[in-house]
Order: C-alpha cells, then structure tokens, then sequence
C-alpha cells in the first residue's frame, strides 16, 4: 500500500513539473462548476474464498473547480455492485497540463470512501488516479471524459483489501 502511495505521488510530482509556453496561456484560465456523470464501473474483489469480477452502469454528479494548472473534482458515484447498493464519494486534485477551457487533458489524485447502503458500517477507504479529457461542445456546453482506477481499499478496521474499480464516466456540466 505505502508503494503505491508512493508511486502515485511521484507520478504526480512529475507531471507538476511540466509547463505550458506562455504563448498558449493567453490568459489565466479559471472555471467552476457542477455536473452530473453516467459510464461504467469494473470490480475485481480477492479475498479468502472470493474472486469476482463485475461490471455495472454507474451514475453520479460532482462539482469542479479549475485554476490555471489546479483543479478540484467532488463527486458522488452510485451503483449496483455484487448484488449490493454502494455510494462512493471522492476527493480528487487535478493537474491540467495545458490550461485551456476549450479543451484540455488532465490528471488527479485523490481518496473515496465507499459505503454498502445494505450493509451498514461497510465502508472502504479508496485511493484515487484519474486521466481525463475536459471540453466545450460547439454549442458552449461544458463535457468530460475521465478513467477513475482505484488500485484497492482499505477497511475501518485497517485491513488492505483487493478490491480494485476502474469507473469510466461521461460527464455533463451546468
């Protein structure tokens, strides 16, 4: 677990480190807004006696903030995994590589805490990566594409456990 913490951060502080000419910063790019995001989510749990993999449609919205290269994602996933009702929100920081509103890639790092809405006291603390494409349509309106891997989670009761996710989401900004 410490490596990867350790590994995302390192990957993060190396990105950080890449900046856009000024030339294609014409101005200081800021920007905030809520949205409201459908996709997909894959499971993969392994613990004595359990390896399952599963694939459900995930549904949630979320609020972002932009600031130049920093960025801010609070979002709220629901979906329907291994025949039970879970919730997650996530915490995210996000680096945009090229600050740009009209389009522009970006990469975050953060933490979720998962619930089992049927299994009360269930939670999960998740560690967070993401890669995403953020955009305006021809009509204005603000859109995003972003892969959300978590690599695993940890109980209440401190135990890692193998439960990795990979959420793919299209989001819908207001």
């Amino acid at each position: 677990m410490k490596k990867i913490i350790a590994l995302t951060l390192l990957a993060v502080a190396s990105f950080s480190t890449l900046k856009a000419d000024d030339e294609n910063i014409s101005n200081f790019t800021s920007d905030k807004y809520a949205y409201l995001s459908l996709g997909g989510t894959a499971n993969f749990v392994s613990i004595p006696g359990l390896s399952q993999l599963t694939i459900a449609p995930c549904i949630g919205g979320g609020f972002r903030a932009q600031s130049g290269h920093n960025g801010l994602d609070l979002s709220v996933q629901a979906r329907y995994v291994f025949d039970h009702f879970r919730i997650k929100g996530n915490s995210s920081y996000l680096y945009y590589f090229n600050p740009n509103l009209q389009d522009q890639l970006y990469c975050g790092i953060g933490a979720g805490i998962d619930t089992d809405v049927e299994m009360k006291g269930a939670l999960l603390l998740t560690p967070e990566l993401s890669i995403g494409k953020q955009f305006v349509t021809d009509a204005g309106r603000r859109r995003f594409w972003n892969v959300q891997f978590s690599p695993c989670a940890v109980s209440r009761y401190g135990r890692v456990i193998t439960f990795s996710e990979v959420i793919v989401k299209y989001g819908f900004g207001f």
